[in-house]
């Protein structure tokens, strides 16, 4: 089922407990994820998602709020924390090892007054903040190392959608949702690729702050099933 593409794989079924690594990568790449903060952010046990019943089994609850402020203050909402992801695409940051597919189910209910600012997820490292994100669940914009995509894909369906984000080095990249292409480049990007073994967060993004970061733009919604390859997987996937 899970090819050597994959570099994290977290099914979101476990109850957080700011346990290190409680979401367990089940890709066998040891990218795990702890709920509220390790390593570089300190845990925080009011930051922890909620498990709930999501579209395959259990995932999790993200509850916000949302601060967006853009000063490089931290927030208070909701995130699961990845320190040091390892395999990650990207080691030289040009278009020979940065195709990236990103795959999740996400239900944000419509009408938020803060949706425009709600982020999927962030990737840091080399003391870039954000070399590859989510951002704006209302409007999906895909960031590698500055904007790339900005599209008109709307998450916020108040139901389950699926969401897959292939960011193609040198290609066009595209946004499929619910098994559909929703949206695509209209030139090739270039070499604009994330580097490796930085931090990773899911239910917000990452702003520099000193020495590491913060995090913020936190959704409030649920997640589930979400899985990060270094390939670029076809309409057909």
């Amino acid at each position: 089922v899970w090819d050597s593409n994959y570099k994290l794989i977290w099914h979101l079924n476990q109850t957080s407990t700011g346990t290190v690594r409680e979401f367990s990568d089940v890709s066998d790449t040891g990218n795990d994820g702890t709920g509220g903060g390790t390593g570089d952010m300190t845990q925080d046990e009011d930051r922890r998602p909620t498990r709930v019943e999501a579209k395959i089994g259990y995932g999790q609850s993200f509850d916000g709020p949302t601060n967006s402020n853009g000063n490089g203050n931290d927030g208070t909402g909701d995130f699961i924390w990845s320190q040091d992801v390892s395999n990650w695409p990207g080691n030289n940051g040009n278009t020979s090892d940065n195709d990236t597919t990103v795959e999740f189910w996400a239900k944000v209910d419509d009408g938020h007054s803060d949706e425009s600012k709600m982020d999927f997820f962030g990737y840091f490292a080399s003391g870039n903040d954000n070399e590859f994100a989510l951002f704006k669940v209302a409007s999906l914009n895909l960031i590698a190392k500055g904007s790339l995509l900005d599209s008109t894909v709307d998450a916020t369906t108040s139901d389950w959608t699926h969401l897959m984000i292939v960011y193609d080095p040198g290609g066009i990249s595209k946004i499929y949702q619910d098994g559909e292409l929703a949206e695509q480049g209209d030139e090739a990007t270039g070499s604009k690729g994330q580097r490796h073994n930085g931090e990773f967060v899911l239910g917000g993004d990452i702003d520099k702050s000193g020495g590491c970061c913060v995090v913020n733009n936190e959704l409030q919604g649920d997640l589930d099933e979400f899985r990060v390859s270094n390939t670029v997987r076809s309409a057909d996937w």
